[in-house]
């Protein structure tokens, strides 16, 4: 019985180190299925939703509005990784564009939030002054560079981003409920946003620092997603 049960045991144990391993630590990102390449670019160590509240707390608060935002480390390896396969689809072959992307030494940590209301595409220097990542025991880091790519309401790109209407003073127009442009109340269009935040590599974040939060405050809410540095590891080290 002892030894049944200390084989039983080992399969155990081998079961849960083969449900945590990844797809990009199992296969080549060319074997990828689309649910899988999904999953890596929304639902993963490097890739989740973004936790919304209120910025101020008391009662007289809209509720939070229910935007599916995806919160994603694009540097790191397994997220290029997706991307390329997204781009050469089923089976397709690496040409020396993607695999540049695959290699590339960024300059910096990117980090990546999709899904706001487009509005907020053309705010991108009054969001990036409220955006960090933060750790423990140090000071948070602040980006050092940012862009905003707006989308229309089918996804396609667009090429040039709305401009805020504005009243005397140059401060935005308010929107329903008197929220102003970034409020609960501000119209919108059907368009999305993702930005792009640019975080610099001088104080360089380790293994040591287990768990970095993304904190953006975005008009009346605040936007958090926390990434757990122990599983952002591919080949031992962490992919950032």
């Amino acid at each position: 019985m002892r030894r049944l049960g200390t084989g039983l045991a080992l399969c155990f144990y081998a079961v849960v180190g083969l449900a945590a391993a990844g797809v990009w630590d199992t296969k080549p990102l060319t074997e990828w299925t689309d649910k899988e390449t999904q999953a890596v670019l929304t639902d993963s160590p490097w890739a989740g939703k973004g936790a919304l509240t209120n910025a101020r707390s008391g009662g007289g608060f809209s509720p939070v509005p229910d935007w599916k935002i995806t919160v994603a480390w694009r540097t790191g390896l397994p997220i290029r990784q997706a991307l390329v396969r997204q781009q050469i689809g089923p089976g397709g072959k690496i040409m020396a564009e993607q695999q540049a992307m695959l290699s590339a030494e960024d300059d910096a940590y990117v980090i990546s939030v999709e899904g706001l209301p487009g509005m907020y595409a053309p705010m991108m220097q009054n969001l990036a002054a409220q955006t960090a990542l933060e750790r423990d025991g140090k000071p948070p880091l602040a980006p050092v560079k940012g862009v905003a790519q707006l989308f229309d309401k089918d996804g396609k790109p667009l090429d040039k981003l709305p401009t805020p209407p504005a009243r005397s003073g140059g401060e935005p127009a308010a929107g329903r409920g008197g929220r102003g442009f970034a409020g609960a109340g501000a119209p919108s269009d059907g368009t999305t946003a993702t930005l792009f935040f640019g975080f610099p590599k001088n104080d360089p974040i380790t293994a040591a620092d287990k768990d970095v939060e993304f904190s953006m405050t975005v008009g009346s809410y605040h936007l958090k997603h926390k990434f757990h540095l122990k599983d952002m590891m591919v080949k031992g080290a962490p992919a950032l």
